[in-house]
């Protein structure tokens, strides 16, 4: 087996987020999601939030907040496909961490051990331990590409990604970051998968990753938890890597990549050739 990154090609990717730029609207506000609301649908108070956060990002416009409040979230329903992801956009933050009662960002629980928020991948809802029944979920449970640091992803679990297809869809079952330094903030990943970077898979881009658990991910390659490839100086600040599990760098895999770690822990993570906390090569 190779063991670098063979070039994912960017095209599509990259593609999908050319289409999601959305220019700054002066009717800029907050959006709000509730997988229970019963209202009207249409996001503009938690009594009428979207039951879905599809729905709440293909809605929102540069600007724009999207508040979740906790629940299970999937890019597509029970017959999607796996290609569905959550695609984060330039000015658009998405917030975890409410109830539904909030009436400012300050009041809700940003942490997402115990704020309930979670987007998963796993379409059928038949996932179970040591990733049985993944084969049909999500390639990526979130993207983001050509994104500037003003599109944020903050509060929210990340799990059930199986990057397990070719090119693209081989990289970052929980998220998948394309030339961009999208804002990572408070995110846990959990229970992904992926050929390379179970967790993330940063390409050429440089995301400031902050407060955020990364474990029990794998990657059957490199990087169980996070891959850096051709990527200068991403920061991880205060960030967790426990238990994850690869044939190199089972925490970090670093190719042709210089990150950048301060404050974080990196512990109990097991390589079966190389690597067992982080790996680097090819730079």
């Amino acid at each position: 087996m190779n063991r670098g990154h063979s070039g994912v090609p960017r095209a599509t990717v990259v593609a999908i987020g050319l289409l999601a730029g959305v220019p700054a609207s002066s009717s800029a506000a907050v959006r709000y999601v509730k997988w229970d609301a019963t209202g009207a649908n249409n996001g503009t108070s938690w009594a009428n939030a979207y039951t879905s956060l599809q729905t709440g990002l293909t809605a929102a416009v540069s600007g724009d907040e999207i508040w979740v409040a906790a629940g299970t979230y999937k890019p597509a329903g029970v017959n999607g496909p796996r290609t569905a992801t959550f695609q984060l956009k330039t000015g658009v933050g998405v917030y975890g961490g409410f109830t539904g009662t909030e009436t400012s960002r300050n009041q809700r629980n940003s942490d997402p051990a115990t704020n309930g928020t979670t987007l998963s991948g796993d379409l059928k809802g038949n996932d179970q331990p040591n990733f049985v029944g993944m084969t049909e979920n999500s390639y990526h449970v979130v993207t983001a590409s050509s994104t500037t640091a003003t599109a944020i992803l903050d509060g929210s679990t990340i799990r059930g990604g199986n990057a397990n297809g070719l090119g693209f869809n081989s990289a970052g079952g929980g998220l998948y970051v394309s030339l961009g330094s999208t804002r990572i903030t408070n995110c846990r990943f959990t229970g992904n998968l992926a050929f390379f970077g179970g967790g993330l898979f940063i390409d050429t881009g440089a995301p400031p990753l902050t407060n955020c658990a990364f474990d029990s991910n794998t990657a059957v390659n490199g990087g169980g938890a996070v891959y850096l490839y051709n990527s200068t100086a991403p920061p991880f600040s205060g960030c967790m890597f426990i238990a994850n599990t690869a044939r190199y760098g089972a925490g970090l895999e670093a190719d042709n990549s210089t990150p950048l770690l301060t404050g974080c822990t990196i512990i109990s993570n097991t390589a079966s050739v190389a690597g067992g906390g982080m790996d680097s090569f090819n730079g």
